[in-house]
Parts: C-alpha cells; sequence; structure tokens
C-alpha cells in the first residue's frame, strides 16, 4: 500500500472541512483533505443550496398561480419537476467543481474514500495508508428517520431530492 505523510489531513469536504485544509495550505502546511461524497457537505449537496431552489421555484408557481388578478394571461403552463431538478444539480455540480477548483489551487490533496483511523496519526483510505502529524475530523451530519408511528410516510433531504415525479 502507498504511503503518504500530510502536516494536516481533514476528514471530510464540507464547509468546515474545506475551509479548514485550505487554510493550513495557505500557512504552508501540506494538507489533504478526504471525502466519500460531493465536496460541500451537507449545505451544498442536500441542504441549503437546493432547498432555496426549490423554494424559489414554489415561488414562481405562486406567481403564476396569482397573474390573472395582474391581467396576465397565461395559458397551458406546465411544470415538469424533472427539468427542475436537471438544473437544481447541474448547479450543485459547478458548485462542487469549484470547490475542487480552489483546493487544487491552494495545493490541497484530495482523497477520495471513507477514512477509517489505524492507529494515532493514521488512516486507511481505499488502498491507501495515510499519515499526518495533525488530523481533523469535519464529518458533518446524516439525517435519521425516528423509529415513530408514520415515520415510514416521511422522506429526509436526501430522498426529496432524488425525487423525480411529485407526491401524490
Amino acid at each position: 500500500a502507498k504511503r503518504a505523510a500530510f502536516d494536516l489531513l481533514v476528514i471530510g469536504g464540507g464547509s468546515g472541512g474545506l475551509a479548514c485544509a485550505r487554510k493550513a495550505a495557505s500557512l504552508g502546511a501540506k494538507a489533504a483533505l478526504v471525502e466519500c461524497n460531493r465536496l460541500g457537505g451537507t449545505c451544498v449537496n442536500l441542504g441549503r443550496i437546493p432547498k432555496k431552489i426549490m423554494y424559489y421555484a414554489a415561488k414562481h408557481a405562486e406567481c403564476v398561480e396569482d397573474q390573472g388578478g395582474y391581467g396576465f394571461s397565461c395559458s397551458d403552463v406546465k411544470f415538469d419537476l424533472v427539468t427542475l431538478k436537471n438544473s437544481r444539480d447541474a448547479y450543485i455540480r459547478k458548485l462542487n467543481d469549484i470547490y475542487l477548483r480552489n483546493l487544487e489551487k491552494d495545493g490541497v490533496e484530495l482523497i477520495e474514500g471513507h477514512a477509517t483511523f489505524t492507529g494515532p496519526h493514521k488512516v486507511h483510505v481505499n488502498d491507501k495508508h495515510v499519515t499526518a502529524e495533525h488530523i481533523v475530523i469535519a464529518t458533518g451530519a446524516s439525517p435519521i428517520v425516528p423509529n415513530l408511528p408514520g415515520a415510514k410516510y416521511g422522506i429526509t433531504s436526501d430522498g426529496f431530492f432524488a425525487l423525480e415525479h411529485l407526491p401524490k
């Protein structure tokens, strides 16, 4: 297995992890970041950013519904959730790419995969053993579905953003 040595290894590519790794690199540290999903974390991929896009789409629908009172006549207005989803996902991919370019620009090595601690100052990622003087855990959180009656009828943001058809 390959070995690499870093001054700082950050586990988690959300807002906190990205800022930590980039700042360390800007101060001269040899820094790496481990991420098993898309860069940007929950906020960018399944949180505030995509939720705001969906909110704006809902506001547009509201305006279409109210347009008659303002003298507009729009017949045959259609909504396509797949088009909205594809546009939203393309925008988020653009943000993911910006984060990647910023890491590259700042000299932070991105290691894609899931990190497992194997000892002090050591993690294993894919087929690689990685060592670092300092390791920051910035993994964020994951949604849970509570074990409550009716919980099976709910949905997390992960599931919501995967929808391709409007629920009935």
